[in-house]
C-alpha cells in the first residue's frame, strides 16, 4: 500500500527512476527577468511548447539559480502566451538578483510521463504510473518507492549504542539520526540514495562513524552540526574526540535539482559544529555535486583524505571548502575538482541587455571570506581546473609543505582594496609550486597587499621562467627577489625546461628583417628608442637594441597575415640588462578596437635565452604583427636576434610525458617501480629504479631519459674532489661489465 502522503522517489531494480519532466534531458534556460522579483520570470522557448495556461500549476521548478546552488519551488501560476511561470514562494538566488539564463526544469507533471526511465504518482487516485527503463515490463522489475524517513533515530541520552552491518536505503530524510547521544559507534554500514542525509548528527559527543560506505546520497552522506543560540549568541559544544574516518563515499548529490533548496548542499561530508572539532581523516570522497567536504564551525581536523572530482555539477567551491577558522587541513589528496559551466550556467551580470559570465571556479581548498588560524599543510593538490588553494581574506594562516601540482592557478591571496590591512601575518613557507603549461600561474597574489611571508618554496614551470604574478605583474623567481628582496629568498625555480609543442612542416618565415645582420630596416617603436647594435657578443652578427624612452613601448616589425584555425611558431633571442619581463602580444588590427589574439610573457636577464612560442589563430586577419613590450618598463634596455615567424603544423606535448605526480595516499610507505625510465628531482639529482613515499605524502620527478635495464648508467662520483692519485667510485647501476669513462682536463695540483 503507498501511504497517503506518496513516496518521494521510485527505483526499478535498485536505480533511481527520474520524475516526470520537461525537458526530458539537458536545460531549459530562464529568459526575461525582473531582478528584484524572484517569485516569476519569462521563458520564450517554453511559450514554444505550446502549452494551455495553467499546464504547469502545480509543477516543481528545479533550477539553478546562482553558481553554487540548486533550488526548488512550486508553480503556482502558467501564463502561456508568455512562457511566464509564476511560483508559490521567492527563490533566493543566494541573495542575488535574478538573472537571465540560469538553468531549470519543471517536474512531477503526468503528462510529460513520456520517455524510459521516467515516473509518476498521482495523488488523486493513489497510483504510481512507471514507464520502464528499456520499455521494459515493470512486473519482471524489482520496483520500491521511498516512504519512511528515517532508518534508526538514537534520540536524546542514548549513549553508548553500536550500528553496524546494516544496509540503510531510500529513507526520505536520514539512513542515521544521531541526537544528543554520547559515544556512539556507526560502523560498517552501507548508504544507498538517502534523499537527505546518510548520517545526521546533532549536539553528540565522542561519535565515532568508520568504515561505511555511501553511495548516491541525493544530498549529504554526513552531516555533523552542533551548538546551539542563547540570548548573547552562539553557544559552543563540545564533541569530544569524534571521528569521522575510513569512510567510502561516492557519488553524492548527483541528481540535479534532488538535493535541498540551500547553499552548502550536495557535499559529501558538512561540518557546522561549533566548539572544539571534529576529526575527519582517511575518507575517500569521489564524485560529488558540489563540495568534497566543506568546513564550517571551526576547529576540525581534517586529514589524510582523499577527495576526488568534486563540483562536478556546480561551482565556486572548494574539494574542501573551508568557511570557518582555526582548522588543520592536513595530508589530503585533493584532485580534479571541476566547477559545472555547463548550459544550467547563467549571467552572473546583466545591464542594459548585456550579460557576463562567470568563470570556472573548480577549487582544490576553497574559502569563504575573512577567517584566520587554519593550517593547511603537507597536502597533495592536483589537477583542478581553477585554484589549488584559494585564500580569501585570510590572515595568521599558515601554509606549509604542500605540493601543488597542474591546477590552474597553484595557490592564490586575496586581499581588498577597501581595507588593505585586512590580510597580515599568513605563512607561505616549503611548498612546491609546480604548472603544467605556460599559461598556469604558480603564485598568484591580488593587490599590492602584505600578506605575510613567503619562504623556502619550489617555484617550478618547465614551460615558463614565469612563476609568481603580483598586483597584474608577472615575475620569474629571479625578478621577484630583486624587487621584493624580503620574499623568497631561500626559495628555488625548476631546473629543466620542456617543449611545449611539437611542430614540423614550417612555411616561410613571415618576418622580413629577422636576424638585424646589417640594420633594423622594417621595424618600428612608439616609446623606445631603437638601434643596430653590431658588437654584443652574446648575440649573432647583429641585434636590435631596445631601450626605454616613455611609457606604453612598443617594438614591432612588418604586419602579415594568418589565418583562422592555423598553428603559428615565434622564435627569438633575447638578453637585458636586468632580470625583467618582456610581454609579446599579437593583434587582430582590422577591427577597431583592435582584437587580441595571443598574448604570453617572457622572462629576460642578463644572459641570453631562446625562446619559442607556438599558438593557434583562433581568427583570420590581413594586418597582426607580433608587438614586443616591457612590464613595467623594467628592464629598460633589452637586445632582440633571430626573431622568425611561420606557419606550422603543430601537436600539443603530454606535459605528463616530462612531470610525473607519484603519490602514496596509504598509511604505510609505498614503494614505486619507476621501472626503465630515469628522472631527476627538483634539485636535479638522478633518480632511478624505485622510490618510496612516506604515507601520506607525493614526489614530483621529471623526465630524463628512458633506458635499456642493461645499460650502465653513472649519476655521479665519490669523491667529487681531491688530489691526482685519489681512487674515483663510480656512482649509478647496471655496471655488469667494464665501464670506461674518459677524463678530459689540464695538470693541476688538485681537481674537482
Amino acid at each position: 500500500d503507498i501511504p497517503e502522503e506518496g513516496i518521494h522517489h521510485l527505483f526499478a531494480d535498485r536505480e533511481l527512476m527520474r520524475i516526470a519532466r520537461y525537458p526530458n534531458t539537458g536545460w531549459l534556460r530562464v529568459g526575461e527577468t525582473d531582478p528584484e522579483d524572484k517569485q516569476r520570470f519569462k521563458d520564450p522557448v517554453l511559450a514554444e511548447y505550446q502549452k494551455d495556461d495553467d499546464y504547469w500549476n502545480g509543477a516543481t521548478l528545479r533550477i539553478r539559480s546562482w553558481s553554487w546552488l540548486f533550488e526548488t519551488a512550486k508553480v503556482k501560476d502558467y501564463i502561456a502566451s508568455e512562457g511566464e511561470i509564476f511560483l508559490e514562494r521567492p527563490i533566493t538566488c543566494a541573495g542575488q538578483p535574478f538573472l537571465p539564463l540560469w538553468g531549470y526544469y519543471l517536474d512531477n507533471v503526468f503528462e510529460e510521463l513520456d520517455a524510459p526511465g521516467e515516473w509518476y504518482f498521482d495523488a488523486d487516485n493513489h497510483k504510481v504510473y512507471l514507464w520502464a527503463p528499456d520499455n521494459a515490463d515493470p512486473n519482471s522489475m524489482l520496483v520500491e518507492g521511498s516512504v519512511y524517513d528515517i532508518g534508526i533515530n538514537i534520540y536524546l541520552r542514548e549513549h553508548q549504542t553500536t550500528i553496524e552491518n546494516l544496509t540503510f536505503r531510500h529513507q526520505t530524510q536520514s539512513g542515521v539520526v544521531v541526537n544528543n547521544s554520547d559515544s556512539v559507534t556507526i560502523q560498517h554500514n552501507k548508504f544507498e540514495y538517502c534523499e537527505e542525509q546518510g548520517i545526521n548528527i546533532w549536539n553528540d559527543k565522542d561519535l565515532t562513524i568508520s568504515d561505511n560506505t555511501f553511495d548516491n546520497m541525493l544530498n549529504l552522506a554526513i552531516y555533523s552540526k552542533s551548538g546551539g543560540l542563547s540570548a548573547t549568541g552562539p553557544v559552543p559544544f563540545d564533541p569530544g574526540n569524534s571521528v569521522i574516518e575510513k569512510n567510502i563515499i561516492r557519488n553524492t548529490g548527483m541528481i540535479a535539482g534532488y538535493g535541498k533548496s540551500k547553499g552548502g548542499n550536495i557535499t559529501a561530508i558538512k561540518l557546522e559544529s561549533k566548539g572544539t572539532g571534529v576529526f575527519v581523516r582517511k575518507n575517500t570522497i569521489e564524485h560529488t555535486g558540489s563540495s568534497g567536504i566543506r568546513v564550517a564551525g571551526g576547529g576540525h581536523f581534517i586529514e589524510n583524505n582523499v577527495v576526488r572530482r568534486s563540483l562536478l555539477l556546480l561551482d565556486d567551491g572548494g574539494a574542501i571548502q573551508v568557511n570557518s577558522s582555526n582548522n588543520v587541513i592536513k595530508g589530503n589528496f585533493i584532485s580534479e575538482s571541476f566547477g559545472n559551466r555547463d548550459e544550467s550556467s547563467g549571467y552572473s551580470s546583466f545591464k542594459d541587455g548585456e550579460g557576463s559570465y562567470f568563470r570556472i571556479m573548480g577549487m582544490g581548498i576553497g574559502s569563504g571570506r575573512g577567517y584566520e588560524g587554519n593550517i593547511i599543510e603537507e597536502n597533495t593538490i592536483s589537477d583542478n581546473r581553477d585554484w589549488g588553494i584559494r585564500l580569501n581574506q585570510w590572515r595568521n594562516t599558515i601554509i606549509r609543505n604542500n605540493v601543488l601540482f597542474n591546477n590552474g592557478k597553484q595557490a592564490v591571496f586575496e586581499g581588498d582594496k577597501n581595507d588593505p590591512k585586512i590580510v597580515y601575518n599568513n605563512v607561505f613557507e616549503g611548498n612546491v609550486v609546480y604548472s603544467l603549461s605556460s599559461e598556469q600561474d604558480g603564485l598568484f597574489l591580488y593587490g599590492p597587499y602584505d600578506y605575510g611571508t613567503f619562504k623556502e618554496n619550489y617555484y617550478c614551470n618547465p614551460y615558463s621562467e614565469i612563476v609568481i604574478h603580483r598586483d597584474g605583474r608577472k615575475y620569474s623567481l629571479a625578478e621577484w627577489k630583486k624587487t621584493f628582496p624580503s620574499y623568497d629568498s631561500n626559495s628555488k625555480t625548476g631546473l629543466v625546461r620542456f617543449d611545449e609543442y611539437r611542430v614540423s612542416d614550417y612555411g616561410p618565415n613571415l618576418i622580413i628583417n629577422s636576424g638585424f645582420t646589417s640594420d633594423i630596416d622594417d621595424w618600428s617603436e612608439n616609446g623606445y628608442i631603437i638601434s643596430h647594435d653590431p658588437d654584443n657578443a652574446e648575440m649573432d652578427e647583429g641585434s636590435i637594441k631596445v631601450v626605454y624612452e616613455e611609457d606604453g613601448p612598443q617594438l614591432r616589425p612588418n604586419i602579415f597575415e594568418v589565418a583562422e584555425g592555423q598553428y603559428y611558431l615565434l622564435r627569438f633571442s633575447v638578453i637585458a640588462n636586468a632580470p625583467g619581463t618582456v610581454r609579446v602580444t599579437f593583434s587582430d588590427q582590422t577591427p577597431e578596437p583592435w582584437k587580441l589574439i595571443r598574448e604570453r610573457y617572457f622572462a629576460v636577464d642578463e644572459t641570453r635565452k631562446e625562446y619559442a612560442f607556438v599558438f593557434n589563430s583562433h581568427v583570420a586577419t590581413p594586418e597582426t604583427r607580433p608587438r614586443f613590450s616591457t612590464q613595467a618598463y623594467v628592464p629598460d634596455v633589452y637586445w632582440l636576434d633571430n626573431v622568425v615567424f611561420h606557419s606550422v603544423e603543430a601537436e600539443l606535448n603530454n606535459p605528463r610525458d616530462h612531470s610525473a605526480l607519484f603519490i602514496n595516499p596509504e598509511e604505510k610507505p609505498k614503494n614505486i617501480d619507476l621501472e626503465n625510465t630515469v628522472y631527476q628531482d627538483l634539485d636535479g639529482n638522478t633518480v632511478l629504479g624505485s622510490i618510496t613515499l612516506d604515507p601520506y605524502s607525493s614526489k614530483i620527478l621529471t623526465y630524463k631519459e628512458s633506458t635499456a635495464l642493461d645499460t650502465p648508467i653513472i649519476t655521479g662520483f665519490d669523491p667529487i674532489s681531491g688530489e691526482p692519485g685519489d681512487e674515483i667510485s663510480l656512482l649509478g647501476a647496471n655496471f655488469t661489465d667494464a665501464v670506461s669513462v674518459r677524463f678530459n682536463g689540464i695538470d693541476a695540483a688538485d681537481y674537482t
